[in-house]
């Protein structure tokens, strides 16, 4: 799973920071995490 909504609202501050000169928070910290489903898993 990664974060997209996260990585969307900081891709969109870093923006608005270069061209506003604004200084928004901006993570560059987006942990991806792994998901083991069922349906998949017993796949041979």
């Amino acid at each position: 799973r990664i974060p997209f909504n996260r990585m969307a609202v900081s891709a969109t501050r870093r923006l608005l920071n270069l061209c506003y000169n604004l200084e928004l928070d901006i993570n560059y910290d987006f942990p991806i995490q792994l998901i083991e489903r069922l349906s998949v898993k017993n796949i041979v």
